[in-house]
């Protein structure tokens, strides 16, 4: 199958997931204009941590270590944050994502429709095209990431080409001092399991590559978003890439926003799905089975369902558990990035010293955003729970493991 349809459909499904566009949108509203250059920032940083991690990978792999991804002797303590911040995230994100997505189909296309009705199916689909071959599975992944690439170049085009209306305290940030900047690194969640796709063929110099690109489209539209729209309105509201979309391109906009919205939900929580496939097949050789590749996203699927007939997705609290297995997850991330410098062994080479920068960075801005959280006893009470839940799954995995190894 084409590396780049491969590439291209599980590197950008995050960015323009509309987690990632909502984080733009309040980003913009909060931070002004600074923030575009923080987006680049956190896009170039991610950049040379991701090559640094794929370079670690392949060598890894050519020393004939047991993991393809960071050997065998992984720490335990990495293992654990991944897995909770994988499967959290997979299963929290998606819920609230596929219920976003229902919303808007349910508000700008067909009324009549109940929104957890499509919400329900869209998981439906995730869950179905979880047990098509993978070269399905990837085709749809890089279509429905090339709709939201496609929807949202078109809105960039008609932004900048069209007359900017005025808009009150243009380049005034909100008062909200770094937080809006160091936030944006979320935008780029999932790169280090992302490249594990870069780890077969000749096609792993185009990851980075793609990540930049579609940075910069993502840059483009925090800036015109700024442009159009009044900071605090951006700044109070969950759904800022739809006010953008409105004020650019009226109805049509809002309609193909939506398109975007919907495109985009389904993208990410099946490249979700993927990752969290990926992550024990990739460690554990015992998963390699048809009965996890098929069971695995089906029980998932039962999960999500479970949290939107209780309500979940409409609690207050559900962001306050996304943005804890985020954290978790980038956590993990940050550690598997100076691991990858760590086996580099590149002394004080610019590359190494660049990979300790950025996975020092990710560390300090995940305890940053873990300190002005909204719900912070909650968010660490959460966050302490599924650490237990994910290090007694990791435990026992890696006691299946060591027996069907002897």
């Amino acid at each position: 199958m084409n590396r780049f349809m491969i590439i291209g459909g599980m590197a950008c499904f995050w960015l323009f997931s509309p987690e990632a566009l909502t984080l733009i949108g309040v980003s913009a509203g909060r931070g002004g204009y600074p923030a575009v250059s923080a987006l680049l920032g956190w896009a170039l940083i991610i950049a040379v941590c991701l090559s640094i991690m794929i370079v670690s990978s392949r060598l890894t792999a050519a020393g004939g270590e047991d993991s393809a991804r960071f050997g065998g002797d992984e720490p335990l303590l990495l293992r654990v944050l991944l897995f909770a911040g994988i499967y959290g995230v997979a299963i929290l994100a998606s819920t609230g994502m596929l219920v976003t997505a229902g919303f808007a189909f349910n508000e700008i296309f067909f009324y009549r429709f109940p929104n957890f009705g499509f919400a329900a199916l869209l998981l439906a689909g995730v869950v179905v095209l979880q047990q098509a071959p993978e070269r399905v599975q990837y085709t749809i992944q890089y279509g429905a990431t090339l709709t939201c690439a496609v929807g949202l170049l078109v809105l960039i085009v008609a932004g900048l080409m069209g007359e900017r209306p005025v808009v009150e305290s243009l380049q005034s940030p909100s008062g909200h001092g770094v937080l809006p900047y160091v936030t944006l690194v979320v935008v780029f969640l999932g790169f280090d399991q992302i490249a594990l796709q870069a780890d077969e063929g000749d096609g792993w110099p185009l990851l980075p590559v793609v990540f930049v690109g579609s940075s910069m489209v993502l840059a483009i539209w925090l800036l015109l978003s700024i442009q159009y729209v009044n900071g605090d309105r951006l700044a109070d509201t969950s759904i800022p890439y739809l006010i953008a979309a409105r004020e650019i391109l009226g109805q049509a906009g809002r309609s193909i926003m939506g398109l975007i919205v919907i495109a985009g939900a389904f993208a990410a929580s099946h490249g979700l799905f993927i990752l969290a496939r990926i992550y024990l097949t990739a460690r554990y050789p015992s998963a390699r089975t048809p009965v996890v590749r098929r069971g695995l996203p089906l029980i998932m699927g039962l999960v999500i369902g479970l949290l939107m007939v209780m309500g979940l997705a409409g609690s207050a609290n559900l962001e306050t558990y996304i943005r804890g297995t985020v954290l978790i997850w980038l956590s993990g991330a940050a550690l598997a990035v100076l691991r990858g410098v760590r086996f580099l062994n590149q002394g004080n080479s610019v590359i190494s010293v660049a990979g300790y920068v950025g996975g020092a960075l990710m560390l300090v801005s995940v305890f940053f955003m873990a300190s002005h959280a909204s719900q912070p006893y909650l968010m660490g009470y959460y966050m302490g729970v599924i650490f237990v839940i994910s290090a007694f799954c990791i435990t026992l995995l890696e006691v299946m493991r060591k027996k069907s190894a002897s």
